[in-house]
């Protein structure tokens, strides 16, 4: 709860802008508070976060696409695993019209067949 993330409390955050995206989902779902503080330092773009993060500029909060590569290499170390960590919804789209198409037509099939033994939360 919020004793855990006091223990992160001088530890500088780094994130994507001021109002904390990842940060404060991943803060309300596992320590169940709200972030304290500003960033110390905000970057562009999520690789950026993740560089910033391993070059010594603090702690952050990334997707695991990101993250997992870094954490296996040696660059980043993972602070906390929870077992509840915060889930983010994901939207597939494409042009409108591009279903005709037939190799988007195999991915929108593919992933509509796949779909229905996805946990649905929420």
């Amino acid at each position: 709860g919020a004793r855990g993330a006091s223990q992160l409390r001088t530890a500088p955050m780094v994130a994507f802008d001021d109002s904390l995206p990842l940060i404060d989902e991943y803060w309300r779902a596992v320590f169940h508070a709200e972030p304290d503080r500003a960033p110390a330092t905000t970057a562009n773009s999520l690789r950026a976060v993740a560089l910033a993060t391993a070059a010594g500029g603090g702690v952050t909060v990334l997707p695991e696409h990101l993250a997992r590569p870094m954490v296996e290499r040696g660059e980043l170390t993972l602070v906390l695993d929870p077992r509840e960590a915060p889930r983010k919804p994901l939207h597939v789209g494409w042009r409108s019209g591009q279903v005709r198409r037939s190799d988007v037509a195999h991915v929108r099939e593919v992933l509509l067949a796949e779909a229905g033994s996805w946990r649905r939360s929420g």
